[in-house]
């Protein structure tokens, strides 16, 4: 009797440490589910103008740069870069001068990119959307950025700000930028005064909306695009169809130009057309000389953090032209 008690406990023991095994197994996956909930919750999600969402789970470190216009809102925000686009008309930041060459940003040399192993770099969109896939197997981040607005920047400056946890630099920048411009805006008032920005190459001319570089600048300060209300010439573009017989209808006061190749050319060949074609010279614009060529490093490619510098640059010229009257 005795050594059948015996075995009936040492049974139940056995059966009561199973039970206890199976407990604690169930158990394990619950507290583990906590800590990874825990931890996906301190994982970061942005939207970049792509529309996807970029999910990184720490803070990245080694940041490669497709684009020139946005070392300078890298820089901002503090990111580390260590592989970059080059331009001939913007200057890296100091902070970022020795960081490996990638190629143009229409040639970027992706075998370097890969080499560099950055976990994040950041493109634009539409122009680097064909290397997402390759860097993706590599396990790098991509965030694809766009536009040319002011307001643009400053979206831009938000997202990189909180990628990189320097949320409070990024509106410090935004919120002197502002300030800066306000002023600028603050000290003229130039709304009866009407203008178009020609955009010139060495094969066509176009004429710029507002939502261009120079467009958005004429209208942080008032100026009256005549061209605002145009139809563009695609669902994405910031330009529309040049029509000599419309601008001659509306007469804009001072003609802007921008250009894309060799300035001296376009200026050349331009002013040649304008001596061929008399209707040139029944302009406001041209009959009293108020060309403004703009500069390519603030007008033809995204300023960044220089657009108060862009905004009065333009103001200044004008005052310039009105002063001149």
């Amino acid at each position: 009797m005795i050594n059948r008690s015996r075995k009936n406990l040492l049974v139940i023991g056995v059966l009561l440490s199973f039970l206890l095994m199976l407990v604690s197994g169930c158990a394990a996956p619950s507290e583990t589910n906590k800590e990874t909930s825990k931890s996906n919750n301190l994982a970061l999600a942005v939207k970049d103008d792509s529309g996807k969402t970029i999910i990184f789970d720490k803070v990245p470190n080694r940041v490669v740069c497709f684009s020139s216009s946005y070392l300078s809102l890298l820089d901002a925000v503090d990111a580390n870069v260590v592989g970059k686009s080059f331009s001939k008309n913007i200057i890296a930041p100091n902070r970022y001068k020795n960081a490996l060459n990638v190629g143009a940003v229409t040639n970027i040399n992706i075998e370097k990119v890969i080499s560099l192993r950055p976990d994040c770099v950041v493109g634009i969109e539409g122009i680097h959307n064909k290397f997402e896939a390759v860097l993706a197997q590599n396990n790098i981040k991509m965030i694809r950025l766009n536009g040319k607005t002011f307001k643009d920047v400053k979206r831009h400056l938000k997202i990189l700000g909180k990628v990189f946890k320097t949320e409070d630099k990024a509106q410090k920048t935004i919120d002197d930028m502002d300030v800066s411009i306000k002023k600028t805006a603050a000290n003229f008032d130039f709304k009866d005064l009407k203008i178009a920005i020609l955009h010139a190459t060495a094969k066509y001319v176009t004429v710029e909306l507002d939502n261009s570089i120079a467009g958005s600048i004429a209208k942080e300060i008032n100026l009256n695009n005549i061209a605002s209300k145009d139809l563009p010439i695609s669902e994405k573009s910031d330009k529309t169809p040049f029509s000599l017989e419309s601008l001659v209808e509306r007469n804009p006061k001072i003609l802007f130009i921008t250009t894309m190749g060799n300035v001296e050319k376009i200026k050349d060949k331009l002013y040649e057309s304008m001596k061929k074609n008399p209707a040139w010279n029944s302009l406001d614009a041209v009959k009293e000389n108020h060309i403004i060529f703009l500069p390519e490093n603030l007008f033809l490619i995204n300023p960044g953090l220089k657009y108060p510098e862009a905004v009065n640059y333009m103001a200044q010229a004008v005052i310039k032209e009105e002063s001149e009257k």
